[in-house]
């Protein structure tokens, strides 16, 4: 299991399905506990993120409709846009003003630091996950500014409880 975490500069967080369950839970939950309470204010209230923006990027329409029907599961998760391209995404994020970036990584088109570079320049506050069947991206995807890393071949509640997380969602257990 790789999970590495730097709060202080936003979350960076990677899943590898190859890596029990158990290990990728502890490293949530660790996750979790350092950033549950990271919207304090200063009178100690804390302020909860209702509804997560999310704007989906994958270079299959089947896989843009499987992650639509999961997210639409969760009731905090609202897709606003959905593109099959890089050329698609800037305009949609600039568009649609999401909270949280699906970005596959395989995305037609992708210059990953570019491309990510530009959504930070939009809002500091978007979160990017990235996926990819290749494991050899995570590390590219976490050097060029992604918050966090799913394998494509994890189980797809792992998407979900990631993305809750970077979110500032309760990274409760889905499944």
């Amino acid at each position: 299991m790789i999970c590495t975490s730097d709060l202080a500069m936003g979350i960076r967080a990677s899943i590898l399905s190859i890596d029990p369950i158990g290990a990728a839970l502890r490293c949530l939950s660790t996750i979790y506990n350092e950033t549950a309470y990271s919207h304090v204010h200063d009178s100690e209230s804390i302020t909860e993120v209702v509804e997560m923006r999310v704007l989906l990027t994958a270079r299959r329409k089947g896989t843009r409709s499987a992650l639509e029907r999961l997210f639409e599961q969760e009731s905090e998760l609202n897709v606003v846009s959905s593109v099959a391209s890089a050329g698609d995404l800037l305009p949609q994020a600039q568009a649609t003003q999401p909270d949280v970036v699906v970005l596959d990584w395989e995305l037609p088109g992708l210059r990953a630091p570019d491309v990510l570079s530009s959504l930070h320049t939009l809002s500091q506050s978007i979160k990017v996950v990235a996926f990819s069947k290749t494991q050899g991206a995570r590390q590219d995807a976490i050097n060029a500014g992604a918050d966090a890393f799913v394998s494509r071949e994890a189980p797809p509640e792992w998407l979900v409880i990631t993305m809750r997380t970077v979110g500032g969602l309760s990274p409760r257990f889905v499944g």
